[in-house]
Parts: structure tokens; C-alpha cells; sequence
């Protein structure tokens, strides 16, 4: 391990080299949100990436050990109001930081109207909506509602409106009103986590915009906001990324949300089985963060880099970790988590391929350093020793660097017949990829990497020799564009890991079909073709929204070629 940075050091390259990334305009706004129930993930957020003046309007609620703000942020907030709680994560996340101004009043009319800040409103629907937009409207405040339905019928609905949109404040309050009478999923059930999790990171990047609308440029939002189209519904049965792009005025919405048809969830039996590999920690660690109860409660975690100062703005790692090797260091992270008080009595011994594990209750936390090659047969050997002593029913393979070979580590999980997910960011995390391999069945992740066609062939994989390039694009980014790839990096581990009766029907459906690589976009783009013509960057049309890609989509220099892996013979797309 590297010599730690003293902190005058730290705060010196945060200024230098991540406070850009944030973006200096945010550190002046200030910004409300009213309920932290479910609010309270884009608030930490927020807090992250530069928004350190916010006003909580919240009730003084204990938080509760079962609840969605425990399942996140550790089980260190029980007991304590909602408030205090994520006033003490956040100022422990960064303690490069020092001007935190995280300040609770209560959940009021009266409160809200007498302190509502002008740069942004973000709000739970609850019962107030009508009231909570008539006051934004009336000070001109940009607004973003956020409502997790019961309904089956959509996933989540989100409301954005600013000033300049084509939308009048009588509409808007009308608007909010229909969505209050909407009946709500209770965010606090495990079941209903991801989804509260997924929706989340909408209400986030739609914060993100109202905030700075150019910057990234969102074309993709700014038409929707102009002509009108307010309402994000994402999500529906056969598919959990679907997205619709509505206005004001729309009964058929309305009818569906009413339904009364309760979503089908995975049950509560069947969450938190399994044994977990993990390869690679970088936004695969807010996965882990939030995997220990949903996916599994062993994880072993497994990376051979250090945290560095640019880590904690988008990743689960706070500055104190900075210096630290990733696999120890989230490992302790999670045991802080699970169990805050030393309840448990944690036991910390070596397993085989030099794997560390902590032990204590239902946990086990293993971590370990890896540099999978294909010709270092030492490290192959290693890695094959851990998998044949863990057993892993699931794993996730995002090393990301070119020097880590995650065609070598998904061959091996395949042979072993292990259920894995290899996920991946483009350049700036403007779109991300993830491919699921089902054990040995369906196609494997190098019959897919490297040879899909999108777009005339400017595909949403890279061959491999272009890997390192790809990789190191990934940066700069923040918790706005990272969580939307982890969060469904996680609904997409947890239904892969299910009995294959029990699977979404989605998911059911992609695998049958053979189109195991899912693509999604934090923000939607044009792209030029070589002949002129424009189309979506990936395919992907709409903000938020993914995609799905498969074996008819391969294109190569021959009509069939052998996978080198599986040995698969594959029919492709003949392109010169």
C-alpha cells in the first residue's frame, strides 16, 4: 500500500481534481426537499456532488431498523431521526468538507412557503402535492414530484416543471393533485427497495437538470419540457425500463395508476440467498452497499487498486478511506453497516487465495487483491481457488481496466456453471451496458463482447484491443450518472439470481429470446451515421430508459464465427 496522503494533501487535490468534476456552480445553491423517507438518497447525493445548503422539511420521526434510509445507509441510523441521520452520514462521507448546511424544519405548509430557497424543490407525493406545487409555482422555484405507485401497471412517475416550461402553474397544481389521490408502495418493504432505489436516480438526474439545464446539455429533456411533456412514467410488467413521456392532460396514465392491481414482487423468501463474488469495486461498490439482505449476506469482494480522493463522489467510499485497498475497506464499510454496535461477535481469518474474511451472524464479508490474466497462471490459479472454495451462486465482473481480464474471469464462471454480470460505462457514463451470462446455458459474455452491431455497426461494445481506451472514458463522473448504472446492475444480480421459475417475466423473456446484454442512458443522444442520417446513440430514445441486445444483433467479417470460450458457433451480420 501507497504512503496516505496527510489531509492538507487530500483537500489539495479535491480542490484541484474533483471539485471540477462536481462542477463549481452548485456550491451556492441551496436547495429543499420536502420528506426524506424517500427523499433522502437524492439529498445525500446532492450533498456529494457540491449541494451542501439544503433545508429538510421532515418530521422528527426515529428512523426504523426495517426501513428503506437503514437498508441504505446502515443500521447506525436506527433510532435517530431521519434528519440527524443523514446530516451524520454525509458529514462522515466527506470530511473534506467542513461548510455543511443540512438544516431540518418541520414538514409545513407554513414552513415551506416562509423558507423555500429559488434554485430547486424536490418532493415526495404525499397528500400536500396540490399545496407543495401552488407554493413552488408561486416563487418560481423549479420542481421535481416523485411518486412510487402500488400499481403494476407503472414503475415509477415523475414530475418535472420549471418556470419556463409549457405547462401553467393552475396546470401544474391541478397536475399534482391527480398524482396526490394516486395510492403509494410503501418504499420501506425489502421487495420494494430496488424499485425505490431505481426511481431514486430519475428524481436525481431530473434534480441535476433543474439545477444546471446546461450542463451536461440535455436536448433530450429541454424538448420535453417545451412541448409540454412533465410526466416521466417509467416502467411497466413486461418491462422495468420502459419510459413514457406525457403531459399534463392524460386520462389513460391516470386509469392505469388506478387499477388496483398490486405489483408482483420477488418474495421476501427469496431475497438475500446467495453467495457473492464481486470483481472489481468502483460503482459495483454501490452495489455491494446495497446488496448485503437483497442478493446475499457473503460477499466477496475482489480488487487490487486503492481508493483515491476522486472515489467518494461517486462511489460508497468516504474520505477517510482514501489510501485504503477497496476490498478491505468496503468490506468494513458493510460490517459498519450490518452491525453499527458490535452486537455480533466478528471473526477475521485468511481463506484460500489469500482471501481475508470477517465473519460475525449472518455476514461474511471476504477481500482480496486480483489481477486476473489470462497468461498469469498464478493469478488464474488464485482466482479459481476462491471460486472453488466459496461456491458462488452469483457474481458481477466489472474490473475495469484493460489489464484485468474480464473474458478470463467470465470463462471461468462459466465453466464452474456460476450466473454472472459483466457491466461497464461508456465515455462520461452517458450510457452504460450490462451482459448476463445464465450459467452455462444462452451465450456467453465473449460470444456477445466485441461483436454487437447498433447503430450501423458503431456498437455499444468495444473489441479488445480498444479496451483501455474505453475504460479510461469513463471519467469524470458523479453519483448522478453512477447510481443509475448500479442500481439496475442490482435488480438485474437479483433477478438472475432466482430460481428461473421465479424470474420477472422480462427477464424470463430476454433470456428465451437470446438478448442478454441490456443498455440504458442517463442521457439520450443523436448520433451521425456515416451516410448522413441521425439516430439515437445505442439505440436508446429516451431519457432513462434501456434497451436490450442479443445474438441476432452480431455482426462480423465472416457469416459464422466460433466464440474462442463457449465454442458456440454464431451466425453473423456480414459488415467490411
Amino acid at each position: 500500500m501507497s504512503e496516505r496522503p496527510t489531509h492538507e494533501q487530500l483537500r489539495e487535490r479535491y480542490h484541484s481534481r474533483v471539485r471540477p468534476v462536481i462542477g463549481e456552480l452548485f456550491f451556492e445553491r441551496r436547495v429543499a426537499l420536502w420528506g426524506l423517507s424517500r427523499g433522502y438518497l437524492v439529498a445525500e447525493a446532492l450533498a456529494r456532488t457540491g449541494l451542501r445548503q439544503q433545508l429538510w422539511l421532515d418530521d422528527d420521526d426515529e428512523v426504523a431498523a426495517e426501513s428503506a434510509l437503514a437498508r441504505s445507509l446502515g443500521l447506525g441510523a436506527a433510532g435517530s431521526s431521519r434528519a440527524a441521520a443523514l446530516a451524520r452520514h454525509c458529514a462522515e462521507h466527506n470530511r473534506l468538507e467542513t461548510d455543511y448546511a443540512l438544516e431540518r424544519v418541520p414538514r409545513t405548509l407554513d414552513a415551506l412557503r416562509a423558507a423555500l430557497p429559488r434554485d430547486l424543490l424536490v418532493a415526495e407525493v404525499d397528500e400536500h402535492a396540490a399545496d407543495v406545487a401552488r407554493a413552488a409555482a408561486d416563487s418560481g422555484t423549479p420542481l421535481v414530484l416523485a411518486l412510487l405507485p402500488r400499481s403494476a401497471s407503472v414503475g415509477s412517475i415523475h414530475l418535472l416543471w420549471t418556470p419556463t416550461c409549457a405547462l401553467s402553474a393552475d396546470d401544474l397544481v391541478s397536475l399534482a393533485g391527480r398524482l396526490a389521490s394516486v395510492p403509494r408502495a410503501d418504499a420501506d418493504e425489502a421487495q420494494v427497495h430496488v424499485d425505490h432505489l431505481e426511481a431514486a436516480s430519475v428524481a436525481l438526474s431530473l434534480a441535476r437538470y433543474a439545477l444546471a439545464p446546461d450542463r451536461p446539455q440535455r436536448p433530450d429533456l429541454e424538448a420535453a419540457l417545451q412541448s409540454g411533456r412533465v410526466l416521466f412514467a417509467r416502467g411497466e410488467p413486461t418491462w422495468p425500463w420502459s419510459v413514457r413521456l406525457l403531459g399534463a392532460r392524460n386520462e389513460a396514465l391516470f386509469e392505469l395508476l388506478g387499477d388496483g392491481r398490486p405489483a408482483v414482487r420477488v418474495p421476501a423468501a427469496l431475497l438475500g440467498r446467495e453467495r457473492v463474488v464481486v470483481l472489481g469495486l468502483g460503482t459495483a461498490s454501490l452495489f455491494c452497499a446495497e446488496a448485503t439482505g437483497l442478493v446475499g449476506a457473503t460477499l466477496l469482494l475482489l480488487d487490487c487498486k486503492e481508493v483515491s480522493p476522486e472515489n467518494p463522489v461517486r462511489q460508497v467510499y468516504g474520505t477517510d478511506r482514501i489510501g485504503e485497498v477497496k476490498g478491505r475497506a468496503l468490506a468494513e464499510i458493510l460490517r459498519a453497516r450490518v452491525d453499527p454496535h458490535g452486537a455480533h461477535s466478528w471473526d477475521e481469518h485468511s481463506g484460500e487465495g489469500d482471501v481475508t474474511w470477517l465473519r460475525g451472524g449472518p455476514w461474511a464479508f471476504g477481500f482480496g487483491e486480483l489481477r486476473l490474466r489470462k497468461r498469469d497462471r498464478a493469478s488464474v490459479a488464485r482466482f479459481e481457488a476462491m471460486l472453488d472454495a466459496l461456491r458462488p451462486t452469483i457474481a458481477v465482473v466489472g474490473m475495469g481496466q484493460s489489464r484485468d481480464d474480464n473474458f478470463t474471469a467470465a470463462a471461468l464462471l462459466r465453466a464452474r456453471g456460476i450466473r454472472h454480470v459483466t457491466p461497464t460505462a461508456f465515455p462520461g457514463v452517458s450510457h452504460y451496458k450490462h451482459i448476463l451470462t445464465d450459467g452455462q446455458s444462452g451465450p456467453c459474455y465473449d460470444c456477445l463482447q466485441g461483436h454487437l452491431a447498433v447503430d450501423g455497426g458503431a456498437g455499444p461494445t468495444l473489441a479488445r484491443e480498444e479496451r483501455e481506451m474505453f475504460y479510461g472514458g469513463t471519467q469524470p463522473a458523479t453519483l448522478a450518472e453512477t447510481m443509475p448504472s448500479a442500481f439496475s446492475l442490482l435488480r438485474l444480480a437479483r433477478d438472475l439470481a432466482l430460481p428461473p421459475a421465479a424470474r420477472p417475466a422480462y427477464l424470463a423473456q430476454q433470456l428465451y429470446a437470446e438478448r442478454p446484454c441490456f443498455v440504458g442512458a442517463n442521457r439520450a443522444e443523436r448520433t451521425t451515421l456515416a451516410d448522413g442520417s441521425k439516430q439515437w446513440l445505442y439505440g436508446v430514445d429516451r431519457p432513462f430508459k434501456m434497451v436490450s441486445y442479443g445474438m441476432g444483433d452480431l455482426v462480423g467479417s465472416r457469416s459464422e464465427e466460433r466464440c474462442p470460450s463457449c465454442g458456440r458457433v454464431n451466425r453473423m451480420r456480414v459488415v467490411q
